[in-house]
């Protein structure tokens, strides 16, 4: 539903701004981003979110993501074995001309 997403998205931006999470605070983020919306979701929607702090209800998910990104690499290393040395690169087999080519 498009419009309980955007209502979603302008509780973030509102409590990001540090503003009270409220109907006139929602219906003036909507209207500036010109998104249609019903005054009764709103108002609906205001009353479930009054007095929570949606920036502290997403913050365990952002601190999560972050771990899990910087883990990924260590996670990566360990299952496919320990990176070689750096400025390390292999050396290329040297090709050999024991008769074991092709001419036509």
């Amino acid at each position: 539903n498009v419009e309980m997403e955007s209502l979603a998205f302008a509780s973030l931006l509102i409590s990001d701004c540090g503003k009270e999470l409220n109907a006139a605070n929602l219906e003036a983020v909507l209207k500036a981003a010109n998104i249609k919306y019903d005054k009764g979701t709103i108002q609906s929607y205001a009353s479930c979110m009054n007095g929570l702090n949606v920036t502290e209800m997403i913050e365990p998910l952002s601190n999560f993501s972050a771990s899990a990104v910087a883990a990924a690499p260590a996670a990566t290393a360990a299952a496919t074995g320990p990176a070689p040395p750096a400025g390390k690169a292999k050396e290329p087999e040297p090709e050999s001309d024991s008769g074991s080519s092709m001419e036509m």
